[in-house]
């Protein structure tokens, strides 16, 4: 949606103006939409925001719910995320075992941080945007186009990234 919008990181104020106090939304294209699928996408766009009412002399700001300062630090991630493992969560022993070996293994850390986000289903994927009201047109599987994109589904399931994994494995000298 961005993509054909002035410039990716305009400021929020350049997207809209008070009128009487009113926050009304004007959103200024660098070119003239005439593709369906961009009307579709901007329709989207007014949906999910037209509820958003920002007020007049009130900062715009983030907050994390998750510590009493309401002030993002990784303290208070690192506490949030042992409260939650710790309390029973429906982590597969499996899943944990790995995720404790995975930061000692002799690899790139981009790779441990996808390992992680996989293992946990974290990775924002189509059926993942749609739960986070984000703007999304197909929710198919990008590789084979039958199927909903779900973790499972993407990296185990789906024939195209089946073929893949057992091309990696066979040139690492697997057999399957």
């Amino acid at each position: 949606m961005w993509d054909f919008q002035w410039r990716r990181q305009i400021i929020f104020q350049r997207n809209g103006r008070f009128v009487e106090g009113v926050w009304m939304w004007d959103f200024q294209w660098r070119r003239q939409i005439i593709f369906q699928r961009e009307e579709a996408m901007i329709r989207e766009l007014i949906r999910l925001i037209g509820g958003v009412h920002p007020r007049l002399y009130i900062l715009d700001m983030l907050v994390w719910n998750c510590d009493t300062s309401k002030a993002y630090t990784v303290k208070s991630a690192y506490g949030f995320l042992h409260n939650y493992f710790s309390a029973g969560s429906a982590v597969d022993n499996g899943v944990v075992l790995a995720l404790c070996c995975m930061w000692k293994a002799l690899v790139p850390k981009r790779a441990s941080v996808f390992s992680w986000q996989l293992l946990l289903q974290a990775l924002l994927l189509c059926n993942g945007s749609v739960k986070h009201r984000m703007l999304l047109i197909n929710e198919s599987c990008a590789l084979c186009n039958y199927e909903d994109e779900e973790v499972k589904h993407l990296f185990l399931h789906c024939f195209n990234s089946s073929s893949i994994w057992y091309s990696i494995w066979y040139w690492l000298g697997f057999s399957y």
